[in-house]
């Protein structure tokens, strides 16, 4: 259900292998609040079917939240809401979630997505009821007990209360030393009931967290206070480190003050945190590598598009020119150009796939020796019917023969600038194209010039190599050639550069 919604951008195999190594539940939420798919593990949490989630909007009146204080929290406040408006991910947002009946806690991360143009949310989150809930217990029971301390302490359920409670409760002087542990205060950390009383909380504390520990003692001292509460590490007997989550409230005599200190082994909640931590960080990885690999295939098939376009276009002039001669030797004169045509097209699309396989597996781009003569009358062949049209001369300098390089880039690289120099030829004009290839600083640099239209550099330079652009009002013109150019070019560290006037036509020179 969720690979469908991207449209096959990416392989469905490897999409779906992703997710099934995610524990936490996935959305994809489209810019407009619009729930475009999700994963199993989703369902399972929310505990709802995909016909009830998909094509929904995170505004419906079916998903009522709260924070953790059970403050009701709008649609607005959502971490989707926030993502959609800032166009920034959120981070460990915690929520309350009610769906038909079913009661939820959620810690919820969201990432930014961009597919084909659209930005889209990723809203991953897991199952944090079970931490929570026990969190809010013992935080009702620490109220209770801070309320009833005094009470508790001549009351014999104080004694039960201490002996038997499931958490660790321990009475402790203003110095430290423990006056009174029980058994599950013992068992967290190892020691015998007479070996903690022999030494004080101080000395089992990690030294990370001592400070900030002693200065709420004081400020309880002080009356600065009434409670505290904090995360902090104690030391086990065998040295290892327990996460513990310490409430303290504290008996006021005047002549021995008394802190009543409740102790829960949070270990395993900051474990689950860390390997929370750890997941978002591979779903991040995952996300950047989903987008690298959907801007790939986009740009391939940009690729695919425009380079294709003029080799099947040719293919199909050259019959139509062989269907409308009765002359059998004129059209025998058209079965060479049309044979080099096909072989064209099936040369560009074979390197197209060797390109693609390259990008997709992100491994360095092949390069080898290649005759420049070569790809120049590869590319007249797929614009024979655009040259034979437009009278197109096409003169050339080739200095340099030979040039190490990506041949599905070099033959793209030839093919745009040449046909661009054919398409924006001046009315009632025949184009004139000078190629020309030399040595320069030790470089290999290829010159495309024509006498043709020109471009007003400086209105349009700074739009020069982007998607969609269009300088002239020519037929044809898609506005892709020169953003794949400049594409390609970074891809193989080569730079272009272009001098131009209008009316006075335009030279491209690009650094092989």
């Amino acid at each position: 259900m969720f690979i469908h919604q991207i449209d096959h951008q990416i392989d469905n195999g490897i999409t779906e292998a992703i997710l099934n190594t995610i524990d936490e539940g996935i959305l994809l939420v489209s810019n407009e609040g619009i729930i475009k798919g999700c994963n199993r593990q989703a369902l399972e949490i929310i505990k709802l079917s995909s016909d009830q989630v998909l094509g929904k909007s995170y505004k419906d009146e079916m998903w009522i939240a709260t924070t953790e204080e059970l403050m009701p929290i709008s649609s607005e406040q959502f971490p989707i809401a926030t993502s959609i408006k800032s166009g920034s991910p959120v981070k460990n947002f915690v929520m309350g979630l009610k769906v038909d009946k079913v009661s939820i806690w959620i810690n919820v991360n969201t990432h930014i997505l961009e597919i084909k143009n659209e930005r889209f949310i990723l809203a991953s989150f897991y199952d944090i009821s079970e931490p929570i809930r026990a969190r809010r217990s013992l935080q009702m029971l620490t109220n209770q007990l801070i309320e009833k301390d005094k009470q508790l302490l001549i009351d014999q359920k104080f004694t039960n209360a201490f002996h038997y409670a499931s958490i660790g409760i321990a009475l402790v002087t203003d110095t430290g030393l423990f006056v009174d542990v029980n058994n599950s205060l013992c068992q967290m950390l190892g020691y015998s009931k007479e070996e903690l009383l022999s030494l004080n909380f101080q000395s089992l504390t990690h030294p990370g967290d001592l400070e900030i520990d002693l200065d709420f003692v004081r400020k309880m001292l002080n009356n600065e206070l009434d409670t505290y509460q904090m995360e902090k590490r104690y030391y086990h007997k065998n040295g290892s480190i327990i996460w513990v989550l310490l409430s303290v409230s504290m008996v006021r005599d005047p002549y021995s003050p008394m802190f009543i200190s409740q102790i829960v082994n949070i270990s395993e909640h900051k474990k689950l945190i860390d390997d929370l931590n750890s997941n978002n960080i591979i779903l991040g990885r995952t996300s950047g590598e989903l987008q690298r690999r959907v801007n790939q295939l986009s740009e391939f098939n940009q690729i695919v598009a425009h380079n294709l376009r003029g080799a099947a276009g040719n293919i199909i002039s050259l019959l139509g020119l062989m269907k409308d001669s009765r002359d059998e030797q004129e059209r025998m004169m058209y079965f060479p150009y049309l044979e080099q045509s096909s072989k064209a097209l099936m040369d560009i699309l074979n390197n197209l796939i060797k390109l693609l396989h390259v990008r997709l597996n992100n491994e360095p781009v092949n390069q080898e020796m290649l005759n420049i003569n070569k790809s120049i009358d590869q590319c007249i062949y797929q614009l024979y019917q655009e040259i034979h049209s437009s009278k197109a001369m096409i003169r050339m300098d080739l200095q340099v023969l030979h040039v190490k390089y990506n041949k599905a880039y070099l033959d793209s690289i030839i093919y745009n600038l040449l046909s661009n120099a054919i398409k924006y030829a001046k009315r009632d004009t025949a184009p004139i194209i000078l190629i020309s290839t030399y040595k320069k600083d030790g470089a290999c640099y290829l010159d495309v010039a024509d006498n043709g239209m020109g471009i007003d550099l400086d209105r349009f330079g700074d739009q020069l190599y982007k998607a969609n652009k269009n300088f002239h009002k020519t037929k044809n013109s898609h506005g892709f050639g020169l953003y794949i150019l400049k594409n390609q070019l970074d891809a193989m560290n080569s730079e272009i550069t272009v001098e131009s006037a209008l009316g006075k036509g335009t030279k491209f020179t690009v650094r092989l």
